[in-house]
């Protein structure tokens, strides 16, 4: 990422159930030493850790996994359309320099900026 830029987080809408007997987190920590509670609006559910994030606004496009190659896992640089697969609830990629023949769109319906600290632990 180039100095100013924005890094931009989509979220796709998962067509599944999800019910998950874990509670609902409250705390978050940068360190896992010194927790802080999280905001009243903030709902989250079933993590470790969240991305920080601002400016969440609807939108409505897709995109093809396989033209992005993921850089977190036991193999980054392995192609997002393999990464992203059933339950698979955070993925970071870059844009490959040639598209892709396969082809796995998906839908992108809601957008933020990733800010500072990025990530945080929960609990």
């Amino acid at each position: 990422v180039k100095e100013g830029e924005k890094i931009r987080v989509f979220f796709s809408v998962t067509k599944s159930k999800f019910n998950s007997p874990i509670p609902r987190c409250h705390y978050q920590s940068t360190d896992k030493n010194k927790w802080g509670q999280l905001p009243p609006k903030v709902i989250l559910v079933g993590n470790q850790y969240s991305l920080v994030g601002t400016n969440l606004r609807q939108t409505n496009f897709s995109f093809n996994l396989f033209d992005y190659s993921a850089t977190l896992g036991g193999r980054p640089g392995k192609s997002l359309g393999k990464y992203v697969k059933y339950r698979v609830d955070k993925a970071t990629a870059i844009l490959k320099n040639e598209k892709s023949k396969q082809i796995r769109n998906v839908d992108i319906l809601y957008v933020c900026e990733l800010v500072s600290p990025y990530c945080v632990y929960v609990k």
